[in-house]
């Protein structure tokens, strides 16, 4: 991230908000319904890193979804890391693929 979290918070529960009224929804939420992880890469925002290039590759072979490598993937990194340190739980591994060809899922 290049902007500080409560501010991003911020502006995601704005932009969550005016989706959601133009959906026709009432729901509504505030800055501090919305989680944010900022501790992954904070200083080197905006180049690609090796985890975030492991997670390209692991998503493009299981799933065979293509991430940028700068943004996308780096959060898929940042994802499966919190996983690792049990932040979330979770039944399934991150990559839901059941084809044999993936180690990493099984």
């Amino acid at each position: 991230m290049s902007r500080p979290a409560t501010e991003v918070c911020a502006r995601v529960g704005t932009l969550a908000n005016e989706a959601a009224q133009r959906l026709g929804h009432s729901c509504r939420i505030s800055a501090d319904d919305v989680v944010i992880h900022d501790g992954f890469n904070r200083r080197r925002y905006g180049i690609p890193s090796d985890e975030g290039g492991a997670a390209l590759a692991l998503a493009a072979r299981c799933e065979g979804v293509l991430l940028d490598p700068t943004y996308t993937a780096k959060a898929l990194a940042g994802y499966r890391a919190l996983l690792g340190e049990g932040r979330y739980r979770t039944s399934e591994p991150p990559c839901s693929s059941t084809a044999p060809a993936c180690p990493a899922c099984s």
